[in-house]
């Protein structure tokens, strides 16, 4: 028997319109069910990506890149991570590398995938991989912890607050990444993508230039939202993220979800901070699911179709496929 949260998603989603003050470029955002699936023993699904069919699941406190069918099933699971400890098929919070975002990418001709970590313990959640999809190419192994350190003295951030990036996309020129700042600052790390790759792939590399855009993303009953994920939407030029509300003091502890929302970043209105966001409700009520990852899985004109994973934070996991429609005013 299906959990009853799955099947209140089964409902068409009513979203409340938050923000983006410039009629010239505002769109607002529909969004509808297409298909969900609980995952009870995938531990805190914290990023997801589409290739080929397949899709490609991490989770912030497991060692294993897992992938999935066309019809969801678990078919491959890759360890990444060297730690053999795990607690209820989850590693224990103080030695967790904490991947949070993945990102598809092709260098001559070869399909990647780069799992970023937070970085908001040093060590433990320093290390950056990048994957090589069906081939025998190296897997790259990176300490990120000189790109978090720079990133967090160009963004100003208090020395009481850690890097906590959660979200990660390229462009054909450029890599994204947000930093989720429920408890500090939001904001998106721009810098170029041909410069994060070879910073990767060499011993030493130098740090790639950044550009930090900060934006104010909205309360609710008191709780800041925080960047949680995110993708590119090359077709309408611009990101699509998720950010999610979660009532907690810190950027290492889990707290109280309340809901998620769903949004779209013009590239041409980043430097200025715009955007639409939109809060998920169910007949009324906030869907109170912690929304980590998303992924774009198809494009035909206005309609968009996404997958996006939730991390339930006790062990189980979500995913979502969900119909987007971006709509000028």
């Amino acid at each position: 028997m299906k959990n009853p949260r799955q099947i209140i998603l089964s409902l068409f989603a009513v979203f409340a319109l938050i923000s983006c003050t410039n009629t010239e470029d505002i769109h607002s955002l529909g969004a509808k069910l297409v298909q969900h699936k609980y995952f009870p023993h995938l531990s805190s699904a914290s990023g997801v990506e589409f290739s080929e069919g397949d899709i490609y699941l991490i989770g912030d406190d497991s060692p294993f890149l897992f992938q999935l069918d066309e019809s969801w099933n678990i078919v491959g699971k890759q360890k990444i991570a060297g730690i053999d400890t795990l607690v209820n098929g989850r590693i224990p919070k103080r030695l967790k590398t904490d991947l949070e975002s993945v990102a598809l990418l092709e260098e001559a001709g070869l399909k990647q995938l780069l799992l970023l970590p937070s970085g908001s313990k040093e060590i433990t959640r320093d290390t950056a991989f990048l994957i090589f999809l069906k081939s025998d190419a190296t897997l790259f192994k990176k300490n990120m912890r000189p790109v978090f350190n720079t990133i967090k003295q160009q963004a100003g951030l208090e020395m009481e607050n850690s890097i906590n990036i959660e979200g990660l996309a390229f462009s054909k020129n450029k890599a994204y990444l947000l930093h989720r700042g429920n408890v500090s600052k939001n904001f998106i790390v721009e810098m170029d993508r041909t410069e994060l790759l070879a910073f990767i792939k060499s011993e030493r590399g130098t740090v790639p230039e950044l550009k930090i855009y900060p934006f104010a993303l909205p309360y609710s009953d008191g709780v800041a939202a925080g960047f949680s994920g995110l993708c590119v939407l090359p077709a309408h030029q611009g990101l699509l993220f998720t950010a999610s509300l979660e009532n907690t003091k810190n950027e290492i502890d889990d707290g109280t979800v309340l809901g998620s929302y769903l949004g779209f970043i013009p590239f041409s209105k980043m430097a200025e901070g715009k955007f639409v966001a939109e809060l998920i409700r169910i007949n009324g009520e906030m869907l109170a699911k912690k929304l980590e990852g998303i992924t774009l899985k198809s494009v035909k004109g206005k309609n968009i179709v996404v997958l996006a994973v939730s991390d339930n934070d006790d062990g189980s996991s979500d995913l979502y496929e969900i119909a987007l429609k971006i709509n000028p005013e």
